[in-house]
């Protein structure tokens, strides 16, 4: 489970705090979103992410968009265990026109 809040926004840009097992007492992973871009990334993983280098095959077994990871070269992209669900959860909420204030994922 991991929690995520609307931490700040001004005319250019939203910034999201992200807590694995909604452990405030770490590190919490940032996630921005560039209003004139409309790019949406994971800027700092959380202390607790970990990250693994998944191939489109195993990305297309976990039924996942492969738009949403962070790609590190043709045959490889970047999955953040805590940190690509909740940018996932945050897209599609800015997709149905609005920021959420705060969320989880389970």
């Amino acid at each position: 489970m991991v929690t995520f809040v609307l931490h700040s926004q001004d005319d250019n840009k939203v910034e999201f705090f992200y807590y694995p097992e909604n452990d405030r007492h770490k590190g919490a992973g940032v996630i921005l979103y560039n209003k004139n871009s409309k790019k949406l990334d994971i800027n700092r993983y959380a202390d607790i992410d970990w990250l693994e280098r998944l191939t489109n095959e195993e990305i297309a077994e976990k039924h996942c968009d492969i738009t949403d990871f962070i790609e590190t070269s043709h045959k490889a992209k970047i999955y953040a265990f805590y940190g690509t669900p909740v940018l996932m959860e945050i897209h599609k909420q800015i997709e149905l026109g609005s920021f959420p204030a705060e969320g989880k994922v389970v």
